[in-house]
């Protein structure tokens, strides 16, 4: 199957077991930090658009009265569904709905949060229909982790510069999408005020199999897109980072940028 790699709907279909498998959590102590700087007591209600399978939806929804969330793609909101039931998470509901579809039906909210998300949406048009859903003291935090594609280690740039060897030097995917102006620049723009990035550095530690499975959850090393090559490349990606971490420990500096601002 040929997918659309601009489109969340369908891009991440298939994917989603590695997605719910390997992509790293937020530390606790991040999200308590952040939802902190919004005052969140537990009294409010949080809108996550596009929530993927759910997991940063669950992580946060011990701070607020409901947390709702959302997501396009019907394997991602299954695995919501899914996560939600384990965890045994009453105060939560997932939609399968795009984020440009939000309206007053879904309620007011005092924190919309967009993870790793809106560079897949029509960034204005969310950004707007988010602010007139926001109670009157409400916010929203955009944020991500932050791609392998960054090349922050050596051994990302080891990764990174094979798979420019076996797919080309232009990254695939949400990566051409909706990047410019900043997100920034875009969330001031559409009204919201004290607009400002707050900066969380962690250390994300991983070894060789989580690596191999978050590459393969991505929209820009997807296993289809390698087509008959694929047994090579991993082997390839294999070979080169057990040369370069014969202990099998790799550890990854982030600085968590979120952007924050109020309505």
């Amino acid at each position: 199957m040929n997918k659309d790699m601009g489109n969340s709907s369908v891009v991440f279909t298939g994917l989603v077991d590695e997605y719910v498998q390997y992509r790293p959590r937020y530390p606790k102590i991040f999200l308590d930090q952040l939802l902190d700087s919004f005052h969140v007591d537990g009294s409010g209600r949080l809108l996550d658009l596009g929530c993927g399978p759910g997991t940063v939806t669950l992580d946060m929804r011990h701070r607020f009265h409901e947390a709702i969330g959302v997501d396009p793609n019907e394997d991602m909101y299954k695995a919501a569904c899914i996560q939600k039931d384990r965890e045994k998470a009453d105060n939560v509901q997932f939609q399968l709905m795009r984020a440009e579809d939000i309206s007053e039906k879904l309620g007011s909210f005092q924190l919309v949060t967009c993870v790793s998300s809106l560079h897949w949406m029509d960034r204005r048009l969310v950004l707007q229909k988010a602010h007139q859903l926001l109670t009157d003291v409400g916010g929203i935090a955009i944020w991500g982790m932050g791609s392998f594609w960054a090349r922050r280690e050596k051994w990302q740039e080891i990764m990174i510069d094979i798979v420019k060897k076996y797919l080309g030097l232009e990254r695939r995917g949400s990566e051409v999408m909706n990047r410019k102006p900043s997100h920034q620049i875009v969330v001031k723009e559409e009204g919201f005020k004290n607009v400002e990035m707050l900066k969380y550095p962690i250390v994300q530690t991983w070894d060789l199999e989580r690596i191999m499975g978050y590459l393969y959850s991505s929209s820009f090393a997807a296993k289809e897109l390698f087509g008959d090559q694929l047994p090579e490349f991993d082997r390839e990606v294999r070979d080169a980072l057990q040369t370069f971490s014969p202990e099998n420990h790799f550890e990854d500096h982030i600085t968590i940028n979120v952007i924050v601002g109020w309505k």
